[in-house]
């Protein structure tokens, strides 16, 4: 779901608060609720328009299919932040840790739509935080064999609109990867934010399921031999994504993604990448670029929306 659907979000709470509705009236309608759900953990991802249901992404892959966890090659480490426009602002700590076949994934994310005044028909005037949001994640990823690797995560949620009206529960993720014969084409899909409805004091919101399909292709020249013999300052690895998703009771998007490696001696990288999220409300073009030297991992992604001005992310990473 998009940032800006939060943002939206901080705004329907304050029109709650400011018409002096008591908490025990807070009744959403059965759009679904949970945003904070939906918003990409990383800067990889983002960058390449979200679409990385069937990427090899290893801790970037917790966002979109726990099957991708499965290919993490060692314990890493990440931590992401987002600043919106209104205040607001979403940041994620996740981890990774490869225990034979199988990968274990952890992590956590906040939303904090940012303070309101509110002066009310009552009379009553104070600052209330708008929006605060929670969960903790917990999952893992595991090769099959035969081509398949499969992964799943659960969620413990805690949301709370303007400091009146509580809810906590939990959401599940499932998916699956097929790596085909045709070396570097993969075939995924996932489900995420399965689960019962989201219950406030009386009244609430569905979650935001999701489903996702889709396919990525890595062209890597160096192991097909064909990268020239003066290599340096030449991509030699081109990371193809296309995916479909639907949002429940929201229309079908496409996101299609492009990330190119070049590689500076032996253990730094630079990665450029770029993306569309398409019949998207919000979000169109994303661009992003990947530092990598030895361990350390920053990525940067910026999306280029329709409204409320553009959006920044940044995240950083440790393999140990």
């Amino acid at each position: 779901m998009t940032p800006s659907a939060l943002r939206l979000r901080k705004a329907a709470a304050l029109l709650w608060l400011s018409a002096g509705i008591p908490t025990a009236a807070w009744s959403i309608s059965s759009t679904p609720g949970g945003l904070t759900l939906q918003q990409p953990l990383g800067a990889r991802a983002t960058a390449m328009g979200q679409g990385f249901v069937a990427a090899d992404g290893g801790i970037d892959s917790i966002g979109y299919n726990p099957a991708g966890v499965s290919t993490a090659a060692h314990p890493s480490l990440q931590t992401a932040y987002t600043r919106g426009v209104v205040d607001d602002s979403f940041g994620s700590t996740a981890y990774v840790h490869p225990l034979g076949p199988v990968v274990l994934a952890a992590g956590a994310a906040y939303y904090d739509a940012g303070t309101v005044a509110l002066n009310l028909s009552n009379g009553n005037t104070g600052t209330v935080r708008a929006q605060q949001d929670f969960y903790e994640m917990l999952g893992l990823g595991a090769d099959l064999g035969y081509g398949f690797s499969a992964g799943g995560l659960a969620k413990a949620y805690q949301f709370s609109l303007g400091q009146q009206a509580h809810a906590q529960g939990f959401a599940a993720d499932a998916g699956l990867i097929y790596h085909t014969p045709l070396d570097g084409l993969n075939l995924g899909g996932s489900v995420q934010n399965m689960g019962p409805s989201i219950k406030y004091e009386t009244g609430g919101d569905v979650l935001p399921t999701t489903y996702r399909a889709g396919a990525a292709y890595l062209l890597d020249l160096e192991r097909l031999n064909l990268v020239p013999r003066d290599g340096a300052n030449f991509f030699t690895k081109y990371l193809v994504t296309a995916d479909a998703i639907f949002v429940r009771q929201q229309p079908v998007e496409a996101a299609t993604g492009l990330e190119m490696d070049m590689p500076f001696g032996k253990f730094t990288h630079v990665l450029v990448r770029a993306g569309f999220l398409w019949n998207s409300d919000s979000d169109g073009l994303t661009i992003g670029l990947g530092f990598r030297e030895r361990h350390f991992i920053l990525d940067y992604a910026v999306g280029i929306q329709k409204s409320l001005g553009n959006l920044n992310r940044f995240s950083i990473g440790y393999e140990f």
